[in-house]
């Protein structure tokens, strides 16, 4: 997916030790939630 972005207004955030689906991990969980909220205040996105 991050390839297919055209546009240069992206990152690719690894999650160290998260599984594909994070089943069963909710600490990974809680660092995606809190890494697109990040992402989107700082894009003034979040309504």
């Amino acid at each position: 997916m991050y390839a297919a972005v055209p546009h240069e207004d992206k990152e690719l955030v690894p999650v160290r030790g998260g599984t594909h689906y994070l089943q069963g991990q909710p600490e990974h969980i809680g660092f995606v939630i809190d890494t697109l909220v990040t992402w989107l205040d700082k894009h003034e996105l979040r309504p």
